[in-house]
């Protein structure tokens, strides 16, 4: 587990954790899924959950879904949360924030129902964080990802197949 506590102007203080924190009320408790509750855009705690807390977007996840991209994801996260934490994002009211999440986690059923719809939600998912930074950079590996997914099903072979970023 990581936790770093970052002192903000005005003697505020934000956290930013790869994993639950240790006090109920802010714990993040669910499946492995793509869409987790209670975050919005996958990073910034806002709770829903019945006897959770809010933070008053001070609380921050990292990496909490399931995932098919890895440092891509965490990279994208990590530049949304900085921007938060900087006053550069400007986070949506609390009414807005758990519309978004609603929406997301309305999803799962139907995305994790086929690892390609799985992959190419995720891809989605951080072409809206890109989008929000404006971060530059080629996230869109989905076509890479789904040939590998093609490629497993000769068990023996897939890992003699070379997959280049993009």
């Amino acid at each position: 587990c990581v936790t770093l506590r970052l002192r903000l102007r005005r003697g505020r203080e934000a956290v930013v954790s790869t994993q639950s924190t240790g006090e109920w009320e802010y714990r993040l408790q669910c499946p492995t899924i793509l869409n987790v509750p209670d975050l919005y855009r996958g990073v910034l705690w806002s709770p829903m959950s019945k006897g959770k807390k809010s933070a008053d977007n001070r609380l921050f996840y990292i990496g909490m879904q399931d995932q098919w991209y890895t440092f891509t994801l965490f990279q994208l996260q990590a530049v949304w949360v900085a921007q938060a934490i900087k006053g550069i994002k400007e986070i949506p009211s609390v009414e807005d924030c758990h519309a978004e999440i609603t929406h997301w986690t309305g999803t799962n059923p139907e995305v994790t129902s086929c690892p390609y719809k799985a992959i190419q939600s995720q891809t989605d998912y951080l072409l809206r964080l890109q989008a929000d930074t404006g971060f530059e950079g080629q996230f869109d590996a989905h076509k890479q990802f789904f040939d590998w997914k093609k490629s497993k099903v000769d068990v023996a072979e897939y890992r003699n197949k070379a997959y280049p970023s993009p």
